[in-house]
């Protein structure tokens, strides 16, 4: 979230394709923080992006979860 925010601060420019899909992942859940608010239900968001791993898929499209056992 903190990173998000920080990317926007250097706007008109970009990072990386992965770390662009990233931020846009984040920002469907969590809205850019425009002044104080309560931040729990921003980070049980985030926290669920990162329980479902859809994180991880956001930066490495091609990643295929290990099964148990391997």
């Amino acid at each position: 979230m903190c990173a998000c925010q920080a990317l926007e601060f250097s706007r008109p420019l970009k990072t990386t394709e992965p770390l662009e899909r990233l931020h846009d992942l984040v920002r469907s859940k969590v809205p850019k923080l425009d002044g104080d608010r309560y931040l729990e239900p921003d980070i049980r968001a985030i926290s669920k992006l990162v329980r479902d791993q859809d994180i991880v898929r956001a930066v490495m499209p091609d990643w295929v979860p290990p099964t148990d056992g391997q």
